[in-house]
């Protein structure tokens, strides 16, 4: 299972990986999206992320800068 917190939640729905309502919903979409020898390092990743970037107009500057969204 990938570990789905609130910040592999919100980024992944950021990203439009997803479109979730629930961390719950979000962890199902991902297995069927992203490949299992992925599964532990975007957890790691996203939470990473997610705790510098605390709320949604950071990650969002975030992510623009590193061109991973428009």
């Amino acid at each position: 299972a990938i570990g789905v917190d609130t910040h592999v939640h919100r980024i992944a729905n950021m990203l439009g990986w997803v479109n979730t309502e629930t961390p719950e919903q979000t962890e199902a979409e991902l297995t069927k999206v992203l490949p299992k020898k992925y599964w532990v390092d975007i957890n790691r990743l996203f939470v990473s992320i997610g705790q510098q970037c605390r709320n949604n107009i950071q990650l969002e500057k975030f992510l623009k800068k590193n061109k991973l969204i428009k």
